[in-house]
């Protein structure tokens, strides 16, 4: 069998896996919505190709522009390919429909780093510990990024409270960063 035909049939098999998530009771709209979400799935994981997975995405969104759950999946797509602006475009847009989102806004966190917007990204992270005080994982975040804009004992403070709730890292980076603090 050809490579081509056993992509098809395991792209088939999980779009069949796909199919109760959609609702009976369909407009024509809910059907093309319906059909890029296949398309798009199948472009992300059978295939792999996330520029065709966009577009899909995209077109969804031109149907529905208040699908966030379309937001997530394109900005991700875009993370894949290295298009971070855009990614973290549609993590705002997704936080303008749910600001309470906390995937998006840890997800705009990391663009904002990747492209050396630190303030940006310690702004996000402030956001994400004043809604989960406990992660560690957003004070480790948030020292790295201060240490970026040279904010040396803001990031060994964040990172001993890393260290204080149980993140894994926070030892190295407070031996990395800190020692000549103490």
């Amino acid at each position: 069998m050809k490579k081509s035909a056993l992509i098809l049939s395991s792209l088939f098999c999980n779009i069949m896996l796909l199919i109760p998530f959609f609702t009976a009771a369909q407009t024509p709209i809910d059907d093309s919505i319906r059909y890029y979400y296949y398309f798009a799935y199948a472009q992300t994981n059978a295939v792999g190709d996330n520029r065709e997975a966009i577009k899909a995405y995209t077109k969804i969104l031109r149907l529905d522009p208040k699908d966030d759950e379309a937001l997530m999946m394109r900005a991700k797509n875009k993370r894949a390919i290295g298009d971070y602006a855009g990614a973290g475009n549609d993590y705002t847009r997704v936080l303008q429909l749910d600001p309470g989102s906390i995937a998006a806004i840890a997800a705009r966190s990391e663009c904002s780093a990747i492209l050396k917007k630190y303030a940006d990204a310690i702004r996000d992270n402030n956001l994400l510990i004043s809604m989960e005080p406990g992660n560690p994982s957003y004070y480790t975040n948030r020292g790295l990024n201060k240490v970026q804009l040279n904010d040396i004992q803001g990031a060994c403070d964040d990172f001993e409270k890393a260290k204080f709730l149980g993140g894994v890292y926070a030892a190295v980076l407070i031996r990395q960063f800190c020692l000549e603090l103490y």
